[in-house]
């Protein structure tokens, strides 16, 4: 009798840990940056500020132009802890996965050929623009969010 009530409690304990477990993964999973898509160019016109409450903002407006202030230099795969300010154009590319941003000015030591971009990326709070990582296995070193003005 005293191996059944052990089992029985065993059991009992592996179900809750399991279940727990369970939901420790979806809630991480939910929570990941994914890669998305936007349907339109219109749906990204606005200001967008870095998500972790750091100064600076993008904002993109609808004659496709925008205008950044203490943008994250990484975005021009420029190797700077150094933020970027000024203006260009915008577009969407890449069915609608990323930013591709076109500095009048780009800053020093951007390389000419290059298309500095934004991803376009999901979390569980809805879309996101992702400042790429060049870390293997970081998808993101700065995610921004639209905020409303």
């Amino acid at each position: 009798m005293r191996w059944g009530r052990r089992l029985a409690a065993v059991a009992v304990v592996g179900a809750v840990a399991a279940g727990g477990i369970s939901w420790w993964a979806r809630d991480r999973l939910d929570a990941q940056v994914r890669f998305a898509a936007v349907s339109s160019p219109a749906s990204l016109v606005g200001t967008w500020k870095p998500e972790d409450g750091t100064a600076g903002q993008i904002r993109f407006t609808g004659d496709d132009r925008f205008t950044a202030t203490a943008l994250p230099l990484e975005v021009f795969t420029v190797p700077s802890d150094g933020m970027f300010a000024g203006g260009g154009s915008w577009s969407v590319d890449d069915g609608g996965r990323s930013v591709v941003l076109k500095a009048d000015s780009p800053p020093p030591g951007a390389s000419p050929d290059e298309r500095p971009s934004l991803g376009v990326v999901r979390n569980s709070d809805g879309i996101r623009l992702c400042v790429l990582s060049g870390d293997p296995g970081v998808l993101c070193d700065h995610l921004l969010r639209r905020v409303t003005t």
